[in-house]
């Protein structure tokens, strides 16, 4: 699952570890210095397109900044649950083409997913086409409609070993920066 509060806080801390202030990275991601701050507190239900922007200029993958802080075996447990959820979903398809394919499997029409997620049809279609920004919350209720967790929907097309190599890379930035700065030790607890 998406924890937005978790993903704030992972974002802060990258962005602490390469020096960055809030409004250095705000700049970069097209922000202002409030909102991204609203996000760092895991206050604001943000856009995949923001989220998308951050990670971009943290240097990380937006997957990762979820769950940085879990271990491997908790990220691995979380991904076997994910996949057992469909089989029939192709690597490396987007989260719209995701969708499409989980809402034929359980056969459901777009209107009865988008009556089920209090989505409306237009915006789900927009979805589904990858033609719309669309917040984590509703995409959290696309995925619970489909009888899942929006950290499952988003990883089902994406191969294990890519996942755990987005994470590594992810913690490896942290800890590179941290350890330039000499503050590795006191900071090992954040992930």
């Amino acid at each position: 699952m998406i924890d937005l509060v978790e993903t704030g806080k992972n974002i802060k801390n990258i962005r602490l570890s390469k020096g960055l202030s809030q409004e250095a990275l705000a700049l970069d991601s097209n922000l202002s210095p409030k909102w991204l701050d609203n996000i760092e507190k895991g206050k604001t239900n943000t856009t995949t397109d923001t989220i998308q922007r951050i990670a971009e200029s943290l240097g990380v993958a937006p997957m990762a900044l979820g769950i940085l802080s879990l271990t491997d075996e908790e990220i691995l447990s979380m991904v076997r649950k994910a996949k057992k959820l469909s089989k029939k979903i192709p690597e490396n398809i987007s989260m719209g083409e995701t969708i499409v394919l989980l809402r034929k499997e359980r056969k459901l029409t777009q209107l009865q997913l988008s009556e089920l997620s209090k989505v409306s049809q237009a915006r789900l279609r927009d979805i589904e086409h990858g033609c719309a920004n669309t917040t984590i919350d509703r995409l959290e209720r696309i995925a619970a409609a489909l009888g899942m967790n929006l950290f499952a929907l988003s990883i089902l097309a994406i191969p294990t070993e890519d996942i755990l190599e987005q994470v590594h890379q992810a913690r490896t930035v942290h800890r590179e920066k941290l350890a330039a700065s000499g503050k590795l030790a006191a900071r090992e607890e954040l992930i």
